[in-house]
């Protein structure tokens, strides 16, 4: 039986904002330069105050911007064990 998980959760939040606000995604394991695309459009919207939470598996990787002023064109990445709005990504 197969394992391998079959689709990436993807969790945009914007903490600068009151409430929070947040845009879900899910896409195919084959897609991840179209799920790289896009969360990086979303989080360009969002502004500096967003971040991206993917959950590939059991594996949860965060994501934030790289440029200190306008738009990032890359995002850094890191690996976490927890966040406490990854339980929206069920």
């Amino acid at each position: 039986m197969d394992e391998a998980p079959k689709v990436m959760k993807v969790l945009v939040i914007n903490v600068g904002v009151d409430p929070i606000k947040t845009e879900k995604f899910e896409f195919p394991i084959t897609e991840r330069e179209l799920a790289k695309v896009t969360v990086l459009s979303v989080m360009n919207r969002m502004g500096k105050n967003s971040e991206a939470i993917v959950k590939l598996g059991s594996a949860l990787t965060m994501y934030s911007h790289t440029a200190a002023r306008g738009p990032s064109t890359e995002l850094y990445r890191a690996k976490i064990q927890y966040h406490p709005m990854a339980d929206q990504l069920t």
